[in-house]
């Protein structure tokens, strides 16, 4: 197999993404097309702006930056950055688009389990590599280890831009105003944190949202928030009735949902979201591919001489502005790749082919 469109196991799991139904909608392809030909970013490094993707503000407002346009020269830019992913708003925090995601750093549920070394040390290189944006949970925990003991023991002191993204689902303590309580205490302790940056409110099955009401588990979130225990909420596995219930419960900055090029279910909610202001944080951001699909990708990536899941985590970066990247990997080659990805602009011709 050639190294441009090299399979990737270390963020799916074969078999776990349903596909699409029928051709993917053309709705979502112009809405990628018309944001890669638009957006702009103003450097993290200076106030020259740069190609790549726009400051997500609050709705109404935000920063206003210039740029030539994406989609234009496309190509890799030189420096393996997290800046060059761009950056935008969750809540008021700025972060850089692309981030990282802890699942894989403990083996959980299943599957392979890196060394607590490598699990430091990748935790430690993403943070040089510019990585402020950090997901996490107190059950991702395995085998003696535990994401948000490896986060503290790798990184604590934390950097001063360094945001700490949690999750409560359904897993003991629960989701009962007590199990909220509970889980926000053990939070705070394990991260070393007196106040928690974001806590996502996970509801639903492993991988698909369940219509449910949303309306005892974020009120009494919101209420631990107005004690001063957490800075942020957000909502994650949701269905847009259950974000419309949200908005009119408690503000959030975050939706966090499974989405990517073959599994596009959520284009009204992620253009919803880019309407108010609201971050959009795909999980399982690759995978999934029909074969069609799967050639495209690869025709794309040789193009750039990247490999396929560069060329996907590039074209969701490109398909809105409120989409931030958490890729998760136990392997330090792969957290390079990933984190170069957000320097990939892929161009007009490239889009219009993954369609």
């Amino acid at each position: 197999m050639s190294p441009s469109i090299e399979a990737r196991t270390d963020m799916f799991t074969p078999g776990e993404y349903p596909l699409p139904d029928g051709p993917i909608s053309s709705r979502s392809c112009r809405n990628v097309r018309a944001h890669a030909a638009a957006v702009t970013v103003l450097s993290a490094e200076t106030t020259t702006a740069e190609s790549c993707s726009p400051a997500l503000g609050p709705p109404g407002g935000g920063e206003v930056v210039t740029a030539q346009s994406i989609g234009e020269a496309g190509g890799m830019t030189t420096e393996n950055s997290a800046r060059a992913a761009g950056h935008a708003q969750l809540g008021s925090f700025r972060v850089n688009r692309m981030g990282f995601g802890t699942m894989k750093l403990t083996g959980w549920p299943q599957g392979k389990q890196p060394t607590r070394d490598t699990a430091i040390a990748l935790l430690r290189r993403a943070v040089e590599l510019g990585v402020n944006h950090i997901d996490t949970s107190q059950f991702y925990d395995r085998d003696g280890m535990n994401a948000n003991e490896l986060i503290r023991e790798a990184l604590h002191p934390y950097p001063e831009d360094l945001v700490l993204v949690t999750k409560f689902a359904a897993i003991e303590p629960g989701l009962t105003a007590d199990g909220l309580r509970k889980n926000v205490e053990v939070n705070l302790r394990t991260l070393g944190l007196d106040r928690l940056h974001v806590v996502n409110l996970r509801v639903g099955a492993a991988i698909a949202p369940v219509e449910e009401s949303l309306e005892a588990p974020l009120t009494a979130l919101a209420a631990l928030q107005a004690e001063g225990a957490i800075e942020h909420l957000g909502i994650s596995n949701v269905t847009r009735a259950q974000f419309d219930q949200a908005r009119d419960l408690a503000p959030f900055v975050c939706v966090q949902n499974a989405y990517n090029v073959a599994m596009r279910g959520d284009d009204p909610l992620i253009d919803a979201c880019e309407a108010a202001g609201i971050a959009y944080v795909p999980f399982f951001p690759v995978g999934g591919f029909q074969p069609v699909l799967t050639e495209h990708l690869g025709t794309v990536a040789e193009r750039h001489g990247v490999s396929t899941p560069q060329v996907a985590l590039a074209w969701l970066l490109a398909r809105s502005p409120s989409i931030l990247l958490i890729p998760g990997t136990s392997d330090p080659r792969h957290l390079e790749e990933n984190i170069a990805a957000g320097g990939l602009r892929l161009t007009e011709e490239d889009l219009a082919l993954i369609g």
